[in-house]
């Protein structure tokens, strides 16, 4: 079972699960999260980079109780790192989730929304702890995995 807690890096093996969602199942591998550099070495991220290109489609899970400005340094860090490891993986499906919904009201959750929708930065936004926001991230998932095997 992975290890979950409530700080950065938890993830150090690569896990992956199957989910079920209305009749269809698909995998999900979820992987350590990619710091600056990883593409030469740096961290964990390098040994986990050859996991990312198995995968079909990309989804990038963003803490949203980050300024816009450092979730979109993030995003542009991993897309840097992606890059610099093999060009071909930005061609693949990619979506961006922003996480921890829960943690804001809903007036900071929408000037949230607002705020990163005006640095082009769209997506999911759920919460892991409630659920809330997942069936639509799942529904879409199951649309584009249908034909795949990994996510």
């Amino acid at each position: 079972r992975p290890k979950v807690a409530d700080y950065p890096f938890t993830t150090l093996e690569p896990a992956l699960g199957v989910v079920e969602h209305k009749g269809h199942a698909f995998v999900i591998a979820d992987l350590p999260g990619l710091i600056e550099r990883a593409s030469e070495g740096a961290g964990l991220g390098y040994r986990f980079l050859r996991h990312v290109a198995r995968n079909r489609v990309l989804l990038h899970l963003v803490d949203v109780t980050h300024t816009p400005e450092t979730i979109q340094k993030s995003i542009e860090t991993i897309r840097k790192e992606l890059e610099a490891y093999d060009p071909e993986l930005l061609q693949r499906e990619e979506r961006l989730v922003f996480t921890k919904i829960d943690l804001l009201s809903a007036e900071d959750l929408e000037t949230k929304r607002k705020a990163l929708a005006d640095l082009g930065l769209s997506g999911y936004f759920i919460s892991s702890a409630t659920r809330e926001g997942l069936p639509p991230l799942l529904d879409e998932l199951a649309g584009l995995t249908h034909k795949e095997s990994k996510v």
